[in-house]
């Protein structure tokens, strides 16, 4: 088995854009260590938000291999890679996508809902999570009713609750204040350096990649350092 928790190999995704097509990532080979810390750069379409969702299993790639702790995900069904998603594998966004319908409460104990567990247990971890957030008088309400460094605590906390492997974010902070902003990073440094969570991180912010130990430049779908 590898000793990288996620790697690729000729990594490479093409899309049709009438009628050519378009490279959206291009021979990546790659190999990100178990509790690292990473960071994506670069430009608008380059494919830096491509690149993380087909490592997260969101996505598959046209050509190559992408490996999740030694698992080729290209040649995953889809239950297994349903479940290894939703067991080892956490995503942030920059719009959150927290479901309107469902209360902060009920959006943080979604993952472990689908997978089938115990819905007193998942109750009181979502609770505990939701205490260190400084959620606890929120849970009851619903997104809307939410600022949004709120909604972006509940996005984390729905993230983490199974404990993921890994952690990806799309700009996590890009559509946040300042002190908001702030805060999100302060909880994805401390889960990288206390619970050793792999961190994957896309974003525009060359001060937020400043906490990474890697920063990987992307141009033109290829990595370029």
């Amino acid at each position: 088995m590898s000793s990288y928790i996620l790697e690729t190999k000729e990594l490479s995704k093409f899309y049709k854009d009438a009628s050519r097509q378009v490279a959206a990532l291009n021979d990546i080979n790659l190999q990100i260590e178990s509790s690292q810390y990473i960071a994506i750069v670069g430009p608008s379409g380059a494919g830096k938000s491509t690149l993380i969702h087909i490592l997260g299993g969101l996505d598959l790639p046209s050509s190559g291999k992408v490996f999740f702790e030694g698992r080729n995900l290209v040649s995953l069904k889809f239950r297994r890679l349903f479940s290894l998603r939703n067991k080892k594998v956490g995503f942030m966004f920059q719009f959150y996508h927290l479901l309107k319908e469902l209360t902060a409460l009920e959006n943080i104990m979604l993952p472990c809902r689908l997978s089938g567990q115990k819905k007193r247990i998942v109750r009181k971890r979502a609770e505990e999570i939701a205490r260190e957030l400084d959620l606890s008088q929120r849970l009851n309400f619903y997104p809307s009713q939410l600022s949004g460094g709120q909604q972006q605590k509940v996005a984390f906390a729905r993230a983490v609750i199974n404990e993921p492997k890994v952690l990806f974010c799309d700009e996590p902070t890009g559509n946040l204040d300042h002190d908001s902003a702030e805060n999100i990073r302060n909880l994805i440094k401390k889960l990288n350096a206390a619970h050793k969570t792999t961190v994957v991180l896309v974003t525009h912010n060359l001060e937020l990649a400043k906490d990474a130990q890697r920063v990987l430049n992307i141009k033109d779908g290829r990595i370029t350092n």
